[in-house]
């Protein structure tokens, strides 16, 4: 049967756990929030900014592009600044929220944008 709730994260990390590369795909009944997915006191998100006008739906459907700003902070106390470009839609055929989301060092705006395209969601 198809899962309720899930996700498929690629990601590298540090020796210390800290990730250098991520693009995750998160699934289910409820919208997951960006905020239960970084730990607090490594990472700091600001507010979402549109990407543009992008039109672009994901396997039929309406989707959201943003993006943000992104503050790391390493266990020695080093501070960083990344961007993250997110995608939201929702599927009515399953009934599910889905959430995209990738580092830029990971992927550009363009490809993220080409995964979304492929993407499969029934």
């Amino acid at each position: 049967g198809i899962k309720e709730k899930g996700a498929v994260i690629f990601e590298t990390r540090s020796e210390r756990g800290m990730f250098e590369r991520l693009f995750a795909v998160y699934w289910g009944k409820e919208i997951t929030e960006l905020s239960g997915l970084f730990p607090s006191d490594r990472y700091k998100l600001f507010t979402e900014t549109p990407m543009g006008a992008i039109e672009v739906k994901a396997d039929g459907h309406d989707a959201t592009f943003m993006k943000s700003a992104l503050s790391i902070t390493y266990p020695c106390g080093q501070q960083t600044d990344g961007n993250i470009v997110i995608c939201r839609f929702y599927c009515d055929e399953t009934k599910r929220h889905f959430l995209l989301l990738s580092f830029l060092t990971t992927v550009t705006e363009k490809e993220f944008v080409e995964v979304i395209k492929t993407l499969k969601c029934h």
